[in-house]
């Protein structure tokens, strides 16, 4: 994710910058659950009939100019298209089709 050796060619850094990187980054995964900034909804895929978990930040259903909220999910060559409500409801699902 960071390239090191750009980094530590500018004057004035040292290595030792990212000494406590790992420690902050393992304290912050551990209680991102506590945070409540990420929702899971189940949602039925048509296509291959199983119900998926789909992780979602919470803020992206409630910033929302309009409901429900569309939200596509890709997965395993094929996707869905999700309505989500306010209340972190699914009202609908649909499939997309993908062009590669």
């Amino acid at each position: 994710m960071f390239d090191l050796s750009v980094i530590l060619s500018f004057e004035n850094v040292s290595p030792n910058v990212f000494n406590s990187f790992n420690t902050e980054i393992e304290k912050i995964l551990n209680h991102l659950k506590d945070l409540d900034l990420v929702a899971i909804i189940n949602a039925r895929c048509r296509v291959c009939n199983k119900i998926l978990p789909v992780y979602l930040k919470k803020s992206f259903i409630e910033n929302s100019q309009d409901y429900p909220v569309p939200l596509v999910y890709s997965h395993e060559g094929h996707a869905i298209l999700i309505f989500i409500d306010k209340d972190f409801k699914i009202r609908g699902t649909e499939l997309v089709n993908l062009t590669g």
